[in-house]
């Protein structure tokens, strides 16, 4: 009898334990969704390290594998780094059946490449169509997960001398802090490169927390930024309290997070979203909401915009109910809050940052003044006539290394101006033609900024049917490494040199290259005099545009991407780079704001826009930090030409997108010309071309050979 009492005991103590107990589910966070075939490693996903910057060792990322490659029996799933070596402490995935998904355990060394550099996922005869980061956690009892220990409205600011711009915070405040609660700082009045730290309250380094480079601090974009606690750091606050510190921003308060109390609903906005609506369109961000839990549960969703300058504009909040297991949409309709311009939208849900981004509306009727000096087409015009007066002095040297395939490969040295001491300056880049008789139209690739990366060399077969040259202008690139380096070594930092001399400035001289650039391409026998074409990304953007208005109508075409230099007087409002270098040189000069952005309008690409007559495509990354969207939008309302066209990728950052190399010499073999006549030659008529006719007047099908009239201009049909 006893025995049977004790065993009921048991099994109704074992019931209640069953029924108590929490669950474990797994969460799961989209990194990425499309449709990517991988064929035989050519083709890749990148994903960018903000995504992974709440991610911990022990979770898992799933690359769902939607199908396999029929012609061939041999499929993997591999990671890289941004390096493109093999992720850290992760092994290739071979994979037989689909669907399927390859998971790989991150480990310490996988997530330090992870934070640092993010993922590039790779492999051969499969088709991804997403890829998460899954985390298991446990269901458990649910209540308020943010306790606050602290309000107030204290200005963080390290580069403040006088004054106490950061916040002591005693050790009492940490009495109910546990190891694995976060450390939540919100902030408000957020200033472009901002950024947020805690050390020891006797000002060492916080024990426990992550470090890059030596520095536990965080760049600011958001709304609150935040450390989770490990025994060590608890230790430290429970003991001598931290100091919060940083620059650009003003803390409202500080919390105590209990992520066990947060509801298990997952909660991601809509990546289609992540867009620049154009005029007319309706701009909506959704967010996806799936309660995990086995009981209703409400959260809030909340949407907060900003200016690209960080100027608050409006914050929509929706409250939500979620039955057990329902999966719901919310939408928030922004008509009412955007005007043409750039916006910084973040999007907040059950107690969580989900994403901040950048988002854009009606851009081609953003304002950007034109606000060129009235000297500045002579300055210019006087420019190009002391490049005149100097020798090119052309020089070619065979690569024969590089010279084994269709094409001569060349490194090619040139005379262009002085820098104001009256010594003309030798300016360097790589030249490719091929060896076969005849003439072919040319492409100038001019050069980005020299952050070290090595200057790009035409192929000796690559680019068929085209003259290539790849440009470094004054003090980069080839004109920076051995054995030319020490003849440049007083350039220093370009952007500085000889700042506030218009007379002497770097990009007096590096525009001026530019212009020498197609000068060479000219005196080439072998290159079309009518199809010679300019491209470049970032700085080497800049450059393009420079060439196109400088260069006397010499470019057929242009395709500058991400491109540097434009509207300067909102650059500095939108990008923290390189406006503290002007600062510091305008204070080191002495002069007033009004006079640095004088100097700046002869070199702002927004200035040169309107001498640009030529065709125009470019790229621009709408998450750019770089040469944010709003600075390549100011040239590209200016320019003169009549047809211009632009891509806004989404997600990119400082970055062109895969196929941009495509796009662009689509764009150029569109715009070739006859060299008789100067009539574009086009091979044959595209979907959606507008109706052609012959120079009888007369509507053309297209099968018709020969010279047509569309869109009012000739064209040659073959």
């Amino acid at each position: 009898m006893k025995t049977n009492r004790l065993l009921s005991v048991l099994i109704l103590l074992w019931c209640v334990l069953m029924t108590t107990s929490a669950k474990t589910i797994e969460v799961r966070t989209s990194l990425w969704s499309g449709s990517q075939a991988m064929g035989s490693w050519e083709k890749w996903v990148k994903i960018d390290a903000s995504v992974f910057a709440n991610a911990e060792v022990g979770q898992v990322i799933d690359v769902h594998v939607s199908g396999l490659d029929a012609t061939s029996t041999y499929h993997q799933v591999m990671l890289n780094n941004s390096s493109w070596a093999t992720l850290s402490g992760s092994e290739a995935v071979s994979i037989f059946s689909a669907p399927a998904d390859a998971r790989f355990k991150i480990t310490d060394a996988m997530l330090a490449d992870l934070k640092s550099g993010g993922l590039i996922v790779k492999g051969c005869y499969y088709t991804a169509d997403a890829v998460y980061l899954i985390k298991e956690v446990e269901s458990s009892a649910k209540g308020n997960p943010l306790t606050t220990i602290w309000t107030g409205s204290q200005k963080i600011d390290w580069n403040v001398k006088d004054g106490n711009y950061y916040l002591p915070m005693g050790a009492s405040l940490f009495a109910n802090a546990k190891s694995g609660y976060r450390l939540r700082f919100y902030f408000s009045g957020l200033a472009i490169g901002a950024q947020g730290n805690i050390v020891t309250g006797d000002w060492k380094q916080m024990p426990g927390l992550p470090v890059n480079n030596g520095f536990t601090g965080q760049n600011l974009t958001a709304s609150y930024f935040e450390y989770t606690i490990a025994d060590a750091t608890l230790t430290s606050l429970q003991t001598n309290g931290c100091i919060v510190n940083g620059a650009g921003f003003t803390l409202d308060s500080v919390c105590l997070v209990d992520t066990k109390c947060i509801p298990l609903i997952t909660a991601t906005v809509n990546s289609d979203d992540i867009h620049c609506w154009e005029q007319g369109e309706t701009p909506v961000l959704r967010v996806d909401l799936v309660n995990q839990e086995d009981s209703a549960m409400a959260t809030d969703v909340s949407v907060a915009l900003r200016t690209d300058n960080y100027t608050d504009v409006a914050t929509l909040r929706q409250h939500v109910s979620l039955a057990a297991g329902e999966t719901k949409t919310v939408a928030f309709d922004l008509s009412e809050q955007l005007r043409p311009g750039f916006y910084h939208a973040v999007v907040e849900g059950n107690y969580t940052l989900l994403k901040d981004f950048n988002i854009g509306y009606d851009p081609t009727h953003i304002a950007s003044t034109i606000d060129a000096q009235s000297d500045f087409k002579e300055f210019w015009e006087k420019a190009k006539s002391d490049l005149k007066a100097v020798s090119p002095e052309y020089k070619l040297t065979l690569i024969e290394s590089l010279s084994t395939g269709n094409k001569n490969v060349y490194l090619v040295e040139m005379k262009s101006v002085d820098n104001g001491d009256g010594k003309p300056v030798t300016i360097r880049g790589y030249y490719a033609e091929p060896k076969a008789k005849g003439t072919y139209p040319a492409i100038i690739m001019e050069n980005g900024y020299d952050s070290g990366y090595e200057p790009y060399i035409p192929s000796t077969d690559g680019d068929e049917g085209w003259c290539i040259l790849t440009m470094s202008n004054r003090g980069q690139l080839v004109n920076n490494r051995a054995p030319f380096k020490d003849e440049n070594s007083f350039y220093g930092d370009w952007f500085q040199y000889n700042f506030g001399n218009k007379d002497t400035y770097y990009y007096r001289g590096a525009y001026m290259d530019v212009v020498r650039a197609i000068d060479f391409m000219e005196s080439r026998d072998k290159v079309q005099k009518q199809n010679i074409f300019m491209t470049g990304a970032s700085q080497g953007g800049a450059y393009t545009i420079a060439g196109a208005a400088l260069g006397d109508g010499r470019l057929n075409a242009i395709a500058p991407a991400i491109q540097f230099m434009g509207d300067f007087p909102n650059y500095f409002k939108v990008g923290a780079w390189p406006a503290n270098y002007a600062e510091q040189q305008r204070q080191s000069l002495g002069i007033t704001e009004d006079a640095m952005y004088a100097f700046l309008s002869y070199f702002d690409t927004k200035n040169l826009a309107p001498y640009v007559s030529c065709p125009v495509t470019t790229s621009i990354g709408l998450q750019d930090p770089v040469c944010p969207p709003r600075t390549n939008f100011a040239p590209y309302n200016h320019f003169g030409s009549i047809e211009k066209a632009y891509i806004v990728n989404p997600t990119l950052q400082h970055a062109t997108p895969d196929n941009w190399y495509i796009i662009y010499m689509d764009f150029f073999k569109k715009h070739l010309k006859n060299s008789a006549t100067g009539i574009t030659a086009i091979e044959k008529k595209q979907n959606g071309d507008s109706a052609c006719y012959n120079l009888l007047g007369q509507s053309v099908g297209g099968s018709y050979k020969g010279i047509v009239i569309k869109n009012g201009k000739k064209y040659i049909r073959k």
